[in-house]
């Protein structure tokens, strides 16, 4: 007998909308429709409906889908796991806040530097080259953005070493590649 959630679910429940566990036959009734929550068994012989899910085991470890109407079976995903996903690989589609000042006692603290005016100077560059603010109420300085591989000596090689990762090289063959302090010490980086 399926367990069945505090929600009524026997498959995972849908978490903020998003729901992936139904049968993907285009040509079934059930295509796109999630799990009834809360439904009784239904008894032999009696029709499917759609929304109508039987969970399934196919291995060990490995439970499934079964539609009750086309009997197509499909592996059962988290569907908080695949938002946490999407949320992941779109990330680099939300807006990132405006810089401004560090100091929290300061009053220009949460003013982004494209409202902050006169209150905000250009305080020359770091010796890696990212810009350098001040802000002229606290008299503080902070940087704004910079490359992530400032500190490399050789950010060139990091291509090589991420192709020979993954082509399949094990480590401790990529270790021993020349020179092997350097494809060491980048893989303490890349990890």
């Amino acid at each position: 007998m399926a367990i069945k959630s505090s929600s009524g679910y026997r498959l995972p429940p849908p978490h903020n909308g998003l729901n992936v566990n139904f049968c993907k036959n285009p040509k079934c009734a059930n295509f796109g429709v999630p799990e009834i929550p809360g439904r009784r068994y239904r008894p032999k012989g009696s029709t499917a409906l759609p929304g109508f899910y039987i969970r399934v085991g196919k291995g060990k470890d490995d439970p499934h889908l079964k539609c009750s109407i086309c009997g197509d079976r499909q592996p059962i995903r988290n569907n908080a796991s695949i938002l946490e996903d999407i949320d992941r690989i779109s990330a680099y589609l939300k807006l990132r806040p405006e810089p401004s000042c560090p100091n929290s006692a300061c009053v220009m603290h949460g003013v982004p530097l494209s409202q902050g005016g006169a209150d905000y100077a250009a305080f020359g560059a770091t010796a890696a080259g990212t810009p350098r603010w001040r802000c002229n109420v606290c008299r503080k300085t902070f940087t704004v953005g910079g490359k992530s591989t400032r500190k490399h000596k050789a950010p060139h090689k990091n291509r090589d070493v991420m192709m020979l990762l993954m082509n399949k090289m094990p480590l401790r063959k990529l270790c021993k590649t020349p020179p092997p302090r350097a494809h060491c010490s980048r893989q303490v980086w890349q990890y």
